[in-house]
């Protein structure tokens, strides 16, 4: 992260966690610190929006309509980063240190003061976060008592401290005190008795006096980057060299999130035995495979091992035993990246569409979703096996009529549902039919569009529908669900099949697969043509870049597999 743009990251540590801040807060805060410098180009404020952009663009901060937030990591190590220059005055701090610059509290109160009192010669910034039942029981000259004080900054429905600062400026004018509007619950005050407002030093200059990541092991350190999306821990590595050593430690690197890794698939070939084999390819299609998908560590043999379904580094098998032509079978669901399976209890014995949910953000369970079908093959309810229990539980279909699946139709498991596309037989219209994984919530979306091609997929943690459609058989369009209870659908992106699949005779519905969307970036998988050729196409800039040839014998389902370095494999 360049300097400039850490500074005013670092200056965001000064908010409570959760806070909901926007540009006329955030701003005007950034020039009172000194942090936005003019050129010819740009004035403070446009360089302050193209600031909060590239945090966003770097996942530092999220973007809500007009509102911004930080995530509680990522406030803690904003936290970290600015060591004991910058303080947030909350109930559990006891101390303050008086090499503290700024200061940020909810209050300033009667109790609060004469702590904040032990950095009078040092204190730059004052934020305070009103309150209506804030305690002001402290002297009219608090303000006085701070020699290098630059800014005061009161924020909050209806504050109700502008009386006393007010007051607080009338003592103050042989500090030259100017006013700098911000928006009608914000005020701010500046001195400039000093030369002219103050500057964050260079953190490089001063962690080498303080060094507050010495106080910090690189144990605990992990355990916070492990919780933040892999962008951010890319990012991170630009914080300091120290940083980027520690993420990049082989010995660390498997506890933080990794991404995606590559793809499994397999190759049929008739005149070999056995004539079915089991591939992994590097995301990059180059050097040695990531894992190797022999199975091994699995109870039966290799070649009885079936590949059905990846979630969040899990995969999903189907491991048959010796005996006849259609021989018995056990679902196992396993860990590649540690060798860690679980069999599952003895199911229907039949042969079903089966999808596996797991989101190790949320728990170290996992499910197993069976879909039963009716003689006209209609789904009529799910066969649900929870990691929690140990145990399948059947739930009869609730939704509103009934849907039949696709075959072959890769599962999106997403927010705790799982979500297939569907036919509605009494329409003929195609839907997204979701549940969740107790059985209990039923619902179906419509797709956005009618379609010649079409499948879902899961985009930055959004479900996402791609389709080929009627009216043009020539352009792939890309949607986004917006809002799932409103059904809102927004395009996202659309493109040429020839400009990605430049062969003349490529068949629209048949000579191509889409396989996955990265989970980091704006990128796209594909297989396509005689010889399966894997390529990535990027959205943002319109570029096809081809990885591989996987063979004319490959063949899908195409798993796309990000590790999980995970022990434990949660059952029971």
């Amino acid at each position: 992260m360049p300097i400039y743009l850490k500074r005013c990251f670092i200056a965001l540590s000064l908010f409570p966690k959760d806070y909901r801040f926007d540009k006329y807060e955030v701003i005007p805060l950034w020039k009172s610190l000194g942090l936005l410098h003019p050129d010819a180009r740009d004035n403070e404020d446009n360089i302050g929006h193209r600031y909060l952009s590239e945090l966003v663009q770097r996942s530092i901060l999220e973007c809500e309509g007009d509102a911004y937030i930080m995530h509680d990591l990522t406030n803690d190590l904003a936290s970290y980063v600015a060591g004991e220059e910058f303080l947030r005055l909350d109930e559990g701090v006891a101390e303050i240190s008086p090499d503290v610059r700024y200061i940020s509290s909810a209050s300033v109160c009667k109790t609060a003061s004469p702590r904040i009192l032990n950095c009078s010669n040092s204190l730059r910034a004052i934020i305070v976060m009103c309150k209506e039942d804030a305690d002001m029981e402290i002297s009219d000259g608090f303000l006085l008592n701070f020699t290098q004080l630059r800014t005061v900054l009161l924020q909050g429905e209806g504050c109700v401290y502008e009386d006393w600062v007010m007051c607080q400026k009338r003592k103050m004018q042989k500090k030259q005190i100017c006013r700098v509007k911000a928006n009608s619950n914000n005020w701010f005050w500046a001195t400039s008795s000093h030369g002219g407002g103050s500057r964050l030093h260079e953190m490089e200059a001063a962690s080498a006096k303080r060094k507050p990541a010495a106080s910090l092991k690189d144990e605990l350190l992990v355990e916070i980057l492990r919780r933040l999306p892999v962008r951010s821990v890319c990012r991170f590595k630009c914080v300091s060299r120290s940083w980027r050593n520690l993420i990049s430690n082989p010995a660390h690197r498997k506890k933080l999130p990794q991404t995606l890794a590559g793809f499994f698939y397999r190759s049929w070939n008739w005149e070999r035995f056995p004539r079915s084999a089991r591939h992994f390819t590097n995301i990059t299609g180059k050097g040695r495979p990531f894992i190797v998908p022999s199975f091994s560590f699995l109870p039966v043999p290799s070649d009885n091992v079936t590949l059905l379904d990846s979630c969040n580094g899990l995969l999903l098998c189907r491991c048959f035993g010796a005996g006849d032509a259609s021989p018995p079978f056990h679902y196992v669901v396993c860990n590649p990246a540690t060798k860690k399976w679980v069999m599952l209890p003895d199911g229907s014995g039949e042969d079903r569409t089966a999808c596996l949910g797991f989101d190790p953000a949320v728990s170290s369970h996992f499910h197993v979703v069976e879909y039963v079908l009716d003689e006209e093959e209609c789904v009529t309810g799910v066969e649900i096996y929870s990691s929690k229990t140990a145990a399948w539980s059947f739930k009869e279909s609730e939704w509103d009529s009934d849907v039949s699946l696709y075959d072959d139709e890769r599962s999106v498991f997403l927010n705790g549902f799982m979500h297939m596309l569907t036919s509605d037989e009494d329409n003929g219209n195609h839907v997204v039919a979701m549940v969740d994984m107790e059985g209990k919530t039923w619902r179906t979306i419509p797709v956005p569009t009618k379609y010649f091609v079409g499948s879902i997929h899961q985009y930055q943690g959004r479900l996402c529908f791609l389709n080929i459609d009627n009216a043009d058989a020539s352009k792939l369009s890309i949607w986004i669900l917006k809002d799932h209870a409103a059904h809102e659908w927004t395009r996202r992106h659309s493109v040429r099949i020839q400009f990605l699949f430049p062969e003349k005779d490529i068949e629209i519905n048949m000579n191509w697969t889409l396989i996955t969307f990265h989970p980091e970036c704006n990128l796209i998988y594909f297989v396509y043509g005689w010889d399966d050729t894997l390529i990535a196409y990027e959205m943002d800039r319109k570029e096809v870049r081809v990885i591989r040839k996987l063979g004319n014998e490959c063949s899908g389902p195409y798993l796309p597999y990000v590790p999980l370095f995970t022990e434990a494999l949660a059952d029971g």
